[in-house]
């Protein structure tokens, strides 16, 4: 027989005597001492729940070890947003044979809001992003607590986190540790100016995964309004007499160019060059329309002109002067992943 059980019997038993009976004190005693031998144990009981926290919860039957108050107000539905931030409910568990209760504060923290595709928050309290006292940036006190401002360098979403230590000395009547988030708080410029202009790798990742360049291209933007680039490529002649083997003349001579004017061995006839030439034109053309856009803060025309220059060029085996200046503009990582 178990303690509840006995514990049980006898209650019962009391419950149908008589003040008269000879046994009615004895009864007593022993039901008493059964209560308590089954409250000082670990049997289970039905435990009924009451206080927000525990609100329309079944009754549980569990030993007092297992009795989890946090799990009994985590399964409840509860609107907790990123947004709205963190909430704190009171509940209460009273075992209904024994009269014993638990009561406790729990506070469920809402979840992160997403970052970019692929992306994990990196949370930085830079003073250009969270601004406040130079020496504690993006602290303010909060009567017994303090109020923390964190910026994910990637998103710009801007996490709150809230203490406070003492309770209802606090300012608020928000008395309790706790964390909200508001999304796009950090503007693009402001997350430009932070990565220096420069799109740091985690992004161009982000990128290679989404294929939205909207990330990408609003810190070139501001790059191209705020960054002094080397906007220096090479010109039509340059490129031109820079291919293998050497160029057979100057480039303005180019349409003189006869036949017998080849080396038989480079395999090349004056056509290929006079071709060359067109498209070393077509090259720098290309380049320049893409430091224009650059200049015009038009990222996109910007990367489509390098494009350009970039599979023209590439005929010929590699791309140098294209890459030289789309890593100047861009960053090579934003190149490579673009081209």
């Amino acid at each position: 027989m178990t303690l509840r059980e006995k514990y049980q019997e006898l209650a019962d038993r009391f419950e149908n005597m008589a003040v008269e009976d000879d046994d009615y004190d004895t009864v007593e005693e022993q039901r008493d001492e059964a209560l308590q031998a089954y409250i000082d144990s670990d049997e289970p009981r039905t435990w009924e729940f009451y206080g927000e926290g525990g609100e329309g919860h079944d009754d549980v039957e569990c030993s007092p070890s297992e009795l989890d108050l946090e799990e009994i107000v985590r399964d409840g539905s509860w609107d907790v947003t990123p947004e709205g931030g963190s909430i704190r409910l009171e509940v209460y568990a009273k075992a209904l044979e024994t009269g014993e209760t638990e009561h406790t504060h729990i506070t469920l923290d809402p979840e992160e809001p997403e970052c970019l595709k692929g992306i994990d928050h990196e949370w930085s309290d830079d003073h250009s992003l969270v601004g406040g006292c130079e020496a504690s940036p993006g602290v303010w006190g909060n009567g017994a607590g303090t109020i923390s401002n964190e910026v994910c360098v990637y998103c710009g979403t801007k996490k709150i986190s809230r203490t406070c230590s003492q309770g209802q000395y606090c300012e608020t009547d928000h008395d309790f540790d706790s964390v909200r988030y508001e999304t796009e708080a950090a503007s693009i410029e402001e997350l430009a100016e932070y990565h220096n202009g420069l799109v740091p790798d985690e992004l161009v990742e982000s990128y290679k995964e989404t294929a939205d360049e909207a990330n990408i291209t609003g810190i070139l933007e501001y790059a191209s309004y705020h960054s002094d680039r080397d906007t220096s490529h090479e010109d039509a002649s340059e490129w031109w007499n820079s291919l293998d083997g050497g160029s057979p003349c100057d480039f303005d001579e180019v349409s003189t160019l006869s036949e017998d004017d080849m080396d038989e061995d480079l395999g090349r006839t004056a056509q290929w060059w006079k071709t060359a030439a067109e498209n070393a034109q077509s090259i720098a053309d290309s380049l320049d329309a893409a430091v224009k856009a650059w200049e015009n803060h038009d990222i996109q025309g910007c990367v489509e002109n390098l494009k350009e220059a970039h599979h023209l060029e590439n005929e010929y085996g590699d791309d140098p002067a294209t890459h030289s200046l789309a890593g100047s503009l861009l960053g090579e990582n934003v190149w490579n992943a673009l081209k």
